[in-house]
């Protein structure tokens, strides 16, 4: 008897130690899930403002035009505006801010409806300043957070950080915890920012499964640039259970799949996210992975259709130039890429945030301009504290250039997009 469990003890070692780690694991991820778990019931969808809209023209139409009637409609048109992407309704929201001002000049919150339409339509600056007057005439965490968020799509991060610091200062919801982790990630300063969120998913609250639901992909899309894919894919998982077929946290899952090589899987979550979404960068994500999975000529319709959308919108002042700029670099013909040091040259005057400028560079160094993109990298970093990925091309660009015979042989610099 006593042989024969000496005989068994190396394995019954090896089997509890193994049991001891899986049940580590398990509650590692137990406890992980706990971190951005939704406490509340799923929903199906967002609540569309369109009704809202219906009741406000109504009661406008019965009462009078009065000026915080017009306020509020002007938030719904815009709101309405974001939802479909249709310029028409972003033309109603400032018409109707307009006449609201002109009916009371100040203490207005047309004002900062205004800021957001100028923020919708990449003009930062008139978005900065419309939002310092209106927290001049009326001081609150909502002012404080649309500066914080055009400073940052404007590359300004440190501007960006005071003020987002200063709104959770005032009032520590749900949106200024995820306001600052959108900043502090695009610092790189990682940490930082999952505590961030972490402090949003506990206030968050009912009532708000849109936000809730791109909680969880914008911190998705932060793990998966950092290379931690298993709880990426976890908190994408969650996005969807909170709102099923939403199209950012479709398109990111998609990104997950593509960066590990999974072609197919890919596909089919940028088309479904396209379908949800209806935006070009969707359909430009999806024929990069099918240039991925089948080669380049399986790629060419949908780029062609990409493109027609995205200079369509960008003709109407609400495109997205950088989206054009991803298409072109993956389609990578020699005007493409002129092109995209065009409009990359274009981009940075108007916002320098760590996408334009990884953009801007990789446009560089596909021209062949690569000391140009590594003096654009040391100016954007002296300015700006900046996150890993432009950290690791600029390491990526100084090796090369200091090894001719990988430049010559135009040995590829990592994409880092």
């Amino acid at each position: 008897m006593h042989v024969t469990v000496r005989r068994y003890l190396p394995s019954m070692v090896l089997l509890f130690v193994a049991a001891g780690a899986l049940a580590g694991v398990l509650v590692l991820r137990a406890t992980d899930r706990r971190e951005y778990l939704y406490r509340f019931k799923a929903s199906a969808r967002v609540e569309s403002p369109l009704k809202a809209i219906a009741f406000f023209e109504s009661r406008l139409e019965a009462g009078g035009r009065g000026p915080l009637d017009l306020a509020e409609l002007s938030g719904l048109y815009l709101a309405q505006g974001r939802i479909s992407s249709d310029p028409a309704w972003f033309d109603r929201a400032e018409r109707a801010a307009a006449e609201s001002l002109t009916l009371l000049p100040t203490s207005n919150p047309a004002r900062l409806v205004q800021a957001r339409i100028a923020d919708a339509r990449h003009r930062f600056d008139e978005a900065v300043a419309l939002a310092s007057q209106s927290l001049a005439e009326r001081p609150e965490p909502a002012a404080l957070s649309q500066l914080a968020a055009s400073h940052l799509a404007a590359g300004r991060l440190a501007l960006a950080l005071r003020f987002a610091d200063e709104a959770r200062r005032v009032r520590p919801t749900f949106e200024a915890y995820l306001l600052r982790a959108r900043v502090l990630a695009a610092e790189g300063r990682m940490a930082e920012a999952e505590s961030d969120l972490r402090h949003a998913v506990v206030v968050e609250d009912l009532g708000s499964p849109g936000e809730s639901a791109q909680l969880r992909a914008f911190w998705g899309e932060m793990l998966t640039r950092d290379g931690r894919h298993a709880k990426a894919a976890r908190l994408l998982d969650e996005s969807l259970r909170i709102l099923p077929g939403n199209a950012q946290a479709l398109g990111l899952k998609g990104e997950l799949e593509l960066r590990q090589g999974r072609y197919e899987a890919a596909e089919a979550l940028f088309l479904e996210a396209f379908q949800a979404s209806r935006q070009a960068r969707d359909l430009v994500r999806y024929a990069r992975a099918r240039a991925a999975g089948h080669g380049q000529p399986a790629a060419v319709q949908l780029r062609e259709q990409a493109e027609k959308i995205l200079r369509r919108e960008l003709e109407r002042d609400l495109g997205h130039r950088l989206d054009l700029v991803h298409l072109l670099l993956d389609r990578a013909r020699p005007e493409d890429l002129q092109e995209a040091v065009r409009l990359t040259a274009a981009e940075i005057l108007v916002r320098q945030g760590p996408e334009a400028i990884l953009l801007r560079c990789r446009a560089l160094v596909a021209t062949g301009e690569l000391e140009g993109a590594l003096r654009e990298l040391k100016t954007a970093l002296a300015k700006e504290r900046l996150g890993p990925e432009l950290l690791g091309l600029k390491a990526d660009i100084e090796a090369s250039l200091g090894n001719p015979d990988r430049v010559a042989r135009g040995q590829a610099i990592p994409d880092r997009g």
